[in-house]
């Protein structure tokens, strides 16, 4: 499940998982290396239909899939807000 915590963590290293892999702290294991890639790819997704190079239904799975794969509204505007 992403979190805004989460979030945080991956903004604070610029999405960098080799470089969170190399000097988190403690407090910080609390993002697994499966979510990392998730709000990788979820970031990838969100960033196609921004762009306009997404069809209806892949908007209205990446729609659903974020409400699963977030814990609330605020997490996944905070996750749309890193897309390009």
């Amino acid at each position: 499940m992403i979190t805004s915590e989460k979030l945080k963590i991956y903004i604070h290293y610029n999405g960098d998982i080799d470089l969170w892999t190399r000097i988190a702290k403690s407090k910080e294991d609390k993002i697994e290396s499966t979510d990392w890639h998730l709000i990788d790819s979820l970031i990838q997704d969100i960033t196609l239909v921004k762009n306009g190079l997404a069809s209806e239904q892949f908007i209205s799975n990446l729609k659903e899939h974020l409400l699963k794969s977030c814990d609330n509204e605020k997490t996944v505007k905070l996750l749309k807000s890193l897309s390009r």
